[in-house]
């Protein structure tokens, strides 16, 4: 009891002095750490110093706490008249306050610090190189983050008096406007109060370019279950048509209006090819429906394929996002488009190719580390896939790794994605490398699941986030124990 009653003391005055630093740890940005001064916990603050905050009778102004608060105590700081946002790390959070919000008595709510959003921080930092040169290449545009719940029509009216323009917006995103880029007016509108954050995109979508049913015991679900993935409508974006190889016959609904390309049928024949020609290449799901979209277009029409052909998952290996080190490990508007739209629809899980530009190295990282390429792949909910090699279980020399510059875990898992045997365009087969060829060999397994699940939950299908987690816990672990940012999980 003795050694009990020593260690307890010590163990509440490590908890208490980690309470303290997190008082004084900064707020994380992409443009570096704000350290917010502790305006109220020292008692310094006054009302004037949000002013820079104030528009329209409200102040838009980054919050930070002592501790976390529940529940509870924010529904007391709304009915006080400060509304929290979004969370930032470094226990803040965007809020709107109220002009008769009581900041006198802010401390006693746990609030350490009240500040404007510095413009400094509210820019992605590369957008400090952005010239307004048209890069036919890589064309972009600049996504404007408006504090969650501002008017998009009043914010909009405001950007175009400023000088904006507007292209077309493919991301729809509730809390988000899209303008041409333009390097002149990004210090002024990130000056706007309402506005909290200004990022370069990408709109060019890119193929991920670069022996697996035994490897993976595919065969454990369908031969030992029967499994094809019959009445299972999965969708595949990728560059080009499929149907010019007839192992995809009868099953597949095309609105791809391009070329047939060789890059979309080996895709299309890991996830879902039916063996006609050949069975030695029947892919992983071989009666699965399959709705082919160009590219990204996949997920912009999802809600439609959802409601038309009841499609649950996809397989996404492109990306969106400049080449190398530039388009690496950052969250993005297409980040948010994904993960919010898999909110609306759980049932629907997103299948994406890591990346593979394992070769590089990327911000001080070490070689071959934070490497997972932006948007898609650096999003919350969807499954981000590796490759590793059939013939030693190493990961591939190419594929990504993670972390992401938030420091989540990437890739959840890997696949064979090396000299991976599948359909061509035109009726014929070849091997392909790359983590696109990992990809639909774990989305083809997943078709295999909601058929399974279908059979034994009276046709229901299950939560995607139930399937991501099978997957990712029936891994195999490969490379460091547990989870790592090489194999994630660990291989299918």
């Amino acid at each position: 009891m003795k050694k009990f009653q020593v260690l307890f003391p010590a163990v509440m005055m490590g908890v208490l002095s980690l309470q303290a630093q997190n008082t004084a740890q900064p707020v994380r940005f992409l443009s570096g750490d704000f350290v917010t001064g502790g305006n109220i916990a020292k008692g310094n603050f006054i009302p004037a110093q949000l002013i820079p905050a104030r528009y329209n009778n409200q102040y838009y102004i980054l919050v930070q706490f002592s501790a976390l608060p529940d529940a509870a105590r924010r529904a007391e700081l709304e009915k006080a008249g400060l509304t929290l946002l979004n969370y930032l790390p470094g226990y803040a959070y965007l809020a709107i306050a109220d002009p008769a919000f009581p900041f006198a008595r802010a401390a006693q709510w746990g609030i350490y610090a009240a500040n404007p959003l510095p413009a400094l921080y509210k820019k992605d930092p590369s957008l400090n190189d952005m010239t307004p040169d048209y890069d036919k290449e890589n064309p972009r545009v600049i996504v404007v983050s408006l504090f969650p719940g501002f008017d998009k029509a009043a914010a909009r009216q405001i950007l175009a008096g400023q000088g904006a323009t507007f292209p077309a917006d493919r991301y729809q995103l509730p809390d988000a406007i899209v303008i041409q880029p333009d390097p002149r007016l990004t210090d002024s509108i990130a000056a706007l109060p309402f506005v909290c954050g200004l990022q370069q995109q990408v709109l060019r979508d890119k193929p991920l370019n670069y022996r697996s049913k035994g490897l993976h015991a595919i065969n454990a679900l369908s031969l030992g279950r029967g499994l094809t993935g019959r009445g299972v409508m999965a969708g595949i974006g990728d560059d080009g048509d499929i149907s010019t190889h007839l192992d995809f016959t009868d099953r597949h609904i095309n609105r791809v209006f391009s070329f047939p390309t060789n890059h979309a049928t080996h895709v299309a024949g890991t996830m879902a090819g039916a063996g006609l020609i050949d069975p030695l290449y029947t892919g992983n799901a071989p009666r699965a429906g399959i709705v082919s979209q160009f590219f990204s277009d996949i997920i912009y029409n999802t809600p439609v394929y959802v409601t038309d052909y009841n499609m649950v998952l996809t397989n996404n290996s492109y990306y969106s996002s400049d080449n190398g080190c530039p388009g690496n490990s950052r969250y993005d508007a297409t980040s948010r488009l994904i993960d919010q739209q898999m909110l609306g629809y759980q049932n629907l899980l997103h299948v994406v190719a890591a990346g593979n530009d394992g070769s590089y190295t990327c911000g001080g990282f070490p070689f071959s580390f934070a490497t997972i390429k932006s948007g898609w792949q650096a999003a919350k909910n969807v499954l981000t896939v590796g490759a590793m090699k059939w013939d030693d279980y190493a990961i591939a020399p190419f594929s990504s790794k993670g972390p992401v510059l938030d420091g989540r875990l990437k890739p959840e898992i890997v696949a064979n994605g090396w000299g991976v045997s599948s359909t061509y365009a035109y009726n014929n087969y070849a091997w392909f490398f790359g983590t696109s060829m990992a990809a639909p060999n774990v989305t083809g397994v997943a078709t295999l699941l909601y058929e399974r699940y279908r059979q034994t939950h009276g046709g229901a299908d299950p939560d995607a986030a139930l399937v991501k987690t099978l997957l990712c816990n029936s891994a195999e672990d490969l490379g460091n124990p547990g989870p790592d940012y090489t194999f994630g999980f660990g291989m299918l």
